[in-house]
């Protein structure tokens, strides 16, 4: 009899805990999805995500946030983010998109990690400000069609540890460090666009098994600056005396050099040309395409470049329908690249209370489902809006509602 009472105590107490477990387990999961109003210091993602979602679901998110990536992940920037770090959770590959603008400061850590990483038609700017990687990975870098900008204290700016990096289309990469870029594979850059500008203390880039510049780049310095082997046979880029690690490097395409002339009237050569730089337009953005800029010279030679983004565009455009519309009007706006509106948008429809405007867009910014939400007269759009001049059309929607026809 008495061991029966205590069976009985046994199972109850067990059933105490597997509650409490549970509720604990419920806990945790909320504080993954952070209720809007919240603050997060750590977000866990496990699949794919704009920022605009992002800070839709925190509001707070900032710069002593850390994002932890859970699987294989797409990160579409569509609206500037500032945050501390992006980190892996176990085997995670991220890929990174949208050129709103990514701002990680990691301080004491690295800026982003992941097993293999993507980078493509995006805009970040990373700083460590101690003995860390700032962008680094398990596996593979790949940057396509970015402006990327590293600046570390430390240690190395780009590393893979067991693959490849590979810079491509129009990229331009700046780095400045301790270490510039190390690939324990290849590294590899090509593109007749892309630029590759590193500062550093120790030596600028290696790969363990070789680089590679290819579609006309060169090393424009150091002057007569060379790839060659070390003693353990890994690739770096030489001084022209081949024995001194180059510390500040360039590579881009070249500029044919200006001739010179002769002055009949002293007999002595000058320079036919003095670089004379401003920016202009050599990519039109549409509302479904970046753009770009050059800072030329006229005689071609571009010291940078920078993306023209589409979503102005698409903004542009939506903000004159609404100007132009007769009164009372509908607008109606498609596009299948972007999920939020700015602060024009917000001024334009302010200014015209008589405008209905309906949007249908696709849930993750240029992929998922077809979502359609109106925005109607008669409420108060800045409310719609939030603090810093940023609607995501997912949370407008789940304000006033999906339109189901």
């Amino acid at each position: 009899m008495k061991r029966e009472r205590k069976q009985v105590t046994i199972y109850k107490v067990s059933k105490i805990f597997i509650k409490t477990l549970l509720l604990i387990m419920m806990a945790m999961t909320v504080s993954m999805f952070a209720p809007i109003g919240a603050r997060a210091a750590t977000i866990v993602i496990f699949g794919d995500i704009s920022t605009s979602q992002l800070k839709a679901a925190h509001p707070s998110i900032g710069s002593d946030d850390i994002l932890i990536i859970d699987g294989t992940v797409t990160l579409t920037v569509d609206e500037p983010l500032t945050i501390k770090r992006i980190n892996k959770d176990t085997d995670s590959n991220l890929t990174i998109t949208g050129n709103a603008g990514l701002t990680l400061n990691a301080g004491n850590y690295n800026a982003i990690a992941a097993t293999d990483l993507n980078i493509i038609n995006c805009s970040i700017n990373a700083t460590t400000t101690n003995n860390y990687n700032t962008i680094v990975s398990q596996g593979n870098i790949s940057i396509d069609n970015s402006n990327v900008t590293v600046n570390n204290n430390g240690s190395t700016g780009f590393l893979t540890m067991t693959g490849d990096i590979s810079i491509t289309n129009n990229s331009v990469v700046n780095v400045s460090g301790y270490v510039g870029i190390y690939a324990y594979g290849n590294l590899s850059i090509s593109g007749a666009g892309t630029q590759v500008i590193v500062n550093s203390t120790e030596y600028a880039m290696a790969g363990a098994q070789g680089i590679s510049l290819n579609d006309g780049l060169v090393i424009t310095e150091p002057v007569d600056g060379v790839i060659d082997q070390s003693q353990y046979n890994s690739s770096y880029i030489y001084e022209s005396d081949r024995t001194t690690k180059a510390k500040k490097v360039t590579i881009k395409k070249p500029v044919p050099v200006a001739p010179t002339v002769n002055n009949t009237n002293s007999g002595q050569k000058e320079p036919s040309h003095t670089h004379s730089f401003s920016w202009v337009m050599t990519k039109s953005p549409t509302s479904t395409s970046d753009g770009e800029e050059a800072y030329m010279c006229s005689c071609g030679e571009i010291a940078r470049t920078s993306i023209l983004p589409a979503i102005s565009v698409f903004e542009e455009e939506t903000i004159n329908k609404i100007k132009n519309a007769p009164a009372n009007a509908v607008i109606e706006v498609e596009t299948s690249r972007f999920n939020s509106f700015g602060i024009g948008v917000r001024d334009a429809l302010a200014a015209r209370p008589d405008v209905t405007l309906k949007v249908r867009f696709l849930s993750e910014g240029y992929r998922g489902q077809l979502l359609k939400v109106t925005i109607p007269t008669g409420i108060d759009r800045y409310a719609l809006w939030d603090e810093k001049g940023w609607l995501g059309l997912c949370r407008a929607g789940s304000t006033l509602g999906y339109d189901k026809d």
